[in-house]
């Protein structure tokens, strides 16, 4: 359980910095469709978001891989 607890995570921080990537450069490569102020509140919101997931994966981890055991 604490392995598949670490596994998960790490692809949680993973993905969070992906995204955080992915947003930055779309926004460097085509300033036109969102301000600073735009990106960086989409980057605030992917940060909840992620940490929502963190939380309840250490507060409730038999019922998180239960429910996204096929996911994993």
């Amino acid at each position: 359980m604490e392995e598949a607890l670490e596994n998960e995570l790490s692809k949680l921080n993973t993905y969070e910095a992906f995204c955080i990537d992915a947003l930055n450069q779309l926004h460097a490569n085509n300033p036109c469709q969102m301000d600073e102020f735009e990106k960086n509140k989409i980057v605030s919101l992917l940060k909840r978001m992620f940490e929502a997931e963190r939380e309840y994966l250490i507060d409730e981890p038999d019922d998180y891989l239960e429910i996204y055991k096929d996911e994993i």
